[in-house]
C-alpha cells in the first residue's frame, strides 16, 4: 500500500487550484533528484529497498528523455474535472487523502462530508481511471471507472484514524478494488463482486463482510453522475460498493446479480456501509431466510 496523506509534500499538489504544468512536474523532481537525493527521498516518503527501485525508474525515464513521469503524473485537468463532478453531485469536498507514492496505480480518496441531504461520508477513488481497464468486446465504453464507498457520520476519518484498521478497512477495500482490474488485466462492472482474499476473509475482526458488490450510487441525479465526459473518448462511470456477506456472494454465483440485489433491496440495503446490516442470504437450517 502506497504512503497516504491529506496534504502533498513541496512540489508534488497536482490538484484542485494549482496550475503547475506537468512540464513544471518534471523540472522539480528533476531538480531535487539531482541536487540532493537524500531530501528528495525524504520528502516523498521512499525508504530502504524502495530508494533503490524508485532510482531505477526515474534513471529510466531520464534516458527515455522525460516522455513520462516517474510513477506517472497524473492529469491536474482530469482530476480537477472528477473533483468538480463530485462536489457537484455529491457535497461539498471535506479533504483529500493523497498517495504520494505507490508500489503500483497511485489511488487518491477524494472525501465528501456529510450534508442534510446525504448524511454520511462519501469517499471517491481518484486515479483508477487514468488506465482503461480490459473489457470483453462490447463493453468498450465501461473502460474507465472510478469506485465509492459511504461511511456513517460518525466514521472516523483522519490520519490518526485510518492507523487503526477499524477505520481503515473501507479505504483499503477501495484502493485494492480500484487497483485490481488493472493488475489482473480484467474490468469491474455493476454486479460485480469481489472477495476479500482466496479464500476470503472478514475485513476486520469487528466486521463480518468478506466482499463488495458493485452497484449503482444512490444520487438525486443518477445518470448525470454515473457519466462523467472527460473527452470525446473517454468517459468515467462511477460506482458503489456495498459490504457483502459471504452468503450473499455464494448466492450472487447462483442465482445472478439481479436475484442477489432483490433480496437486499427486500431487507432495505442502501449505500451506506452498516456494520450491523441484516444477511440477506442467512440461512437457517439449510433454509434460505427472506
Amino acid at each position: 500500500m502506497g504512503k497516504t496523506s491529506s496534504s502533498l509534500p513541496l512540489g508534488l499538489d497536482i490538484g484542485r487550484d494549482n496550475d503547475q504544468t506537468r512540464d513544471g512536474i518534471e523540472a522539480w523532481l528533476h531538480e531535487s533528484y539531482s541536487s540532493d537525493k537524500k531530501s528528495f527521498f525524504g520528502i516523498i516518503g521512499v525508504k530502504g529497498r524502495k530508494m533503490k527501485n524508485f532510482v531505477e525508474k526515474y534513471d529510466t525515464c531520464r534516458i527515455k528523455q522525460m516522455e513520462v513521469v516517474l510513477f506517472m503524473v497524473r492529469s491536474a485537468e482530469n482530476y480537477e474535472k472528477i473533483y468538480n463532478h463530485v462536489e457537484k453531485y455529491i457535497g461539498p469536498i471535506a479533504g483529500v487523502f493523497r498517495e504520494i507514492i505507490s508500489d503500483s496505480t497511485a489511488i487518491d480518496i477524494i472525501v465528501a462530508g456529510p450534508t442534510p441531504k446525504r448524511n454520511y461520508y462519501t469517499l471517491v477513488t481518484y486515479g483508477m481511471s487514468e488506465l482503461p481497464m480490459t473489457v470483453p468486446e462490447g463493453a468498450e465504453e465501461y473502460r474507465y471507472s472510478e469506485l465509492m464507498i459511504c461511511l456513517p457520520p460518525t466514521w472516523k476519518i483522519s490520519n490518526e484514524d485510518f492507523e487503526d484498521e477499524r477505520y481503515y478497512w473501507p479505504v483499503r477495500a477501495l484502493k485494492t478494488l480500484a487497483r485490481f482490474p488493472h493488475e489482473f488485466q480484467t474490468w469491474l462492472y455493476m454486479g460485480h463482486t469481489l472477495a476479500n482474499g482466496n479464500p476470503a476473509k472478514p475485513y476486520h475482526a469487528d466486521v463480518k463482510f468478506t466482499g463488495m458488490l458493485l452497484a449503482l450510487p444512490e444520487v438525486e441525479d443518477k445518470p448525470a453522475f454515473f457519466n462523467l465526459s472527460l473527452s470525446r473518448d473517454k468517459v468515467v462511470h462511477f460506482f458503489t460498493l456495498i459490504p457483502i456477506y459471504q452468503e450473499e456472494i455464494d448466492y450472487n454465483l447462483k442465482h445472478g446479480m439481479e436475484a442477489l440485489f432483490a433480496k437486499l433491496n427486500k431487507i432495505g440495503t442502501d449505500d451506506v456501509v452498516n456494520l450491523r446490516r441484516k444477511n440477506s442470504c442467512k440461512k437457517v437450517f439449510g433454509l434460505f431466510l427472506t
